[in-house]
């Protein structure tokens, strides 16, 4: 989706295969996000380099740029691999400008070609007041644990452990999350209900 208006609202959506494109801001779900956006999840690579643009650009595994709205309960599991056009990388949200972020994770690759810290596992840049109970691979995106950028930041291990996941519904039904500890990081519950 380009773009999401306050008004808009994305929930029990799976988005998959690949996004290459010249447009400033680039989700794996949403480019521009001002609306709900839930239950849903991202399997998207995405590359780059894409195009200068003029002004600020971001690339997100979820959300290319949140300036509203809310983001939660959702998960990104692609990849992204872009060049330095774009300023801002996350593996959940590019530029967090406005809006509530929760209960979100990425087990996705993110690799950008910047000299800065705005390339991160979660936000690229975070004018919002951070992501509440967000968590990522930081084996996956070249940080260090330590990286003060890394807050969230788990490795394989952690992400296959219902403990690590403060917050998330794994529990009370109707649950929002299941997961099979030891084997795999959690995944929506509705996906599974699909599948049978």
């Amino acid at each position: 989706i380009g773009k999401n208006t306050a008004v808009g609202s994305v929930t029990k959506s799976a988005a998959s295969g690949k996004i290459v494109t010249f447009k400033k801001y680039i989700g794996g779900l949403v480019g521009r996000n001002a609306g709900s956006v839930s239950y849903s999840s991202s399997s998207v690579t995405l590359e780059g380099p894409f195009s200068e643009v003029n002004d600020v650009s971001s690339v997100g595994g979820l959300i290319g740029y949140q300036e509203g709205g809310e983001v939660a309960i959702n998960y990104f599991n692609g990849s992204i691999e872009v060049s330095d056009f774009f300023e801002y990388v996350g593996g959940l949200i590019g530029v967090n400008a406005g809006g509530m972020s929760k209960l979100l994770y990425s087990n996705g690759d993110v690799n950008g070609d910047n000299d800065d810290d705005t390339v991160n596992g979660h936000l690229g840049q975070d004018g919002a007041g951070g992501c509440t109970n967000c968590y990522f691979n930081y084996d996956k995106t070249g940080l260090d644990e330590a990286d003060p950028a890394a807050d969230g930041g788990k490795d394989l291990t952690a992400l296959k452990e219902q403990a690590t996941f403060s917050g998330f519904n794994f529990d009370t039904a109707p649950v929002d999350w299941i997961i099979e500890e030891g084997v795999g990081a959690p995944t929506l519950a509705w996906e599974s209900e699909e599948e049978e």
